[in-house]
């Protein structure tokens, strides 16, 4: 049916533009997007070892690549600690039943790249607030996923100011007048500095990412005007995926009622 083409070319159009993100702030930031395909093999000398970490995995020979190549970028590069601010994990609160009316808690499964979902934020009971203490977050703190889904990055909305978060989660604050908090946050969910979190990940049971691990991830720091420029430019194609999200979702929407008639007509007619 027609409508169904319509959504398929809405839909694949949307992701062709969602996908061209990541190589437009690239080559804003002049870094070439390498090959990291895995190898079955690599080794490494022994002597390197000395007091560093013992797991293969950290080795592979795809982070080396990887750190060159945001090196070789037009821009400055740094430490992500050298502009935070302030960073703590969140409140390890026992085991208990959700309620309707209690405080907003923030888990994982809230966290998306560049965004916060608060469709399913549940609630712990008000007596809770000590074992919470001051892990709460305010508009404009940064939230990673420290365990589970490893290293997704969000800024809080208004809409969370004042909600707790759990033990999986970190939050932490960020020098604006150096850094523009969209740019780093587009910056921190690109595969490029994602791979940076995966590497940094430690444990066998529960894998996750600690507070200096989080500290050391390497960033391009190009001056605030570029920042600004390609927030704009993301922010632009962020807007206009959503409006060819929505086109598709009507084009469905009347493409049902169209269906359903036609099925109600003929048993009408039956």
């Amino acid at each position: 049916m027609r409508y169904c083409k319509s959504w398929i070319a809405l839909r694949a159009k949307s992701k062709e533009l969602m996908d061209s993100i990541e190589p437009y702030v690239l080559s804003e930031l002049g870094i070439e997007l390498p090959d990291i395909r895995e190898k079955g093999n690599f080794s490494i000398n022994f002597n390197k070892l000395k007091g560093e970490r013992l797991d293969p995995f950290f080795y592979e020979p795809k982070y080396r690549i990887i750190e060159k190549r945001i090196r070789q970028g037009k821009y400055e590069v740094i430490k992500l600690g050298e502009v935070i601010t302030y960073i703590r994990e969140g409140a390890s609160v026992e085991n208990t039943d959700y309620v309707k009316d209690g405080i907003p808690f923030l888990r994982i499964l809230n966290l998306e790249p560049n965004e916060i979902n608060l469709s399913d934020v549940v609630r712990l009971p008000y007596e809770k607030k000590k074992e919470i203490g001051n892990a709460c977050v305010k508009k404009g703190d940064f939230l990673i996923s420290r365990s589970g889904t490893i290293g997704t990055v969000a800024i809080v909305p208004e809409e969370a100011n004042g909600y707790a978060y759990g033990s999986f989660i970190v939050k932490f604050q960020i020098k604006t007048d150096t850094v523009n908090p969209f740019y780093l946050s587009v910056l921190m969910n690109l595969p490029i500095i994602q791979e940076q979190l995966q590497r940094a990940k430690t444990g066998t049971v529960q894998e996750n990412i600690t507070i200096p691990t989080i500290k050391d991830i390497l960033i391009p720091l190009p001056p605030l005007p570029i920042q600004q420029k390609i927030v704009k430019e993301v922010q632009s194609r962020w807007k206009r995926v959503k409006e060819l999200k929505e086109e598709a979702e009507k084009i469905m929407e009347q493409g049902e009622g169209k269906v359903e008639k036609i099925i109600l007509g003929k048993k009408e007619n039956d």
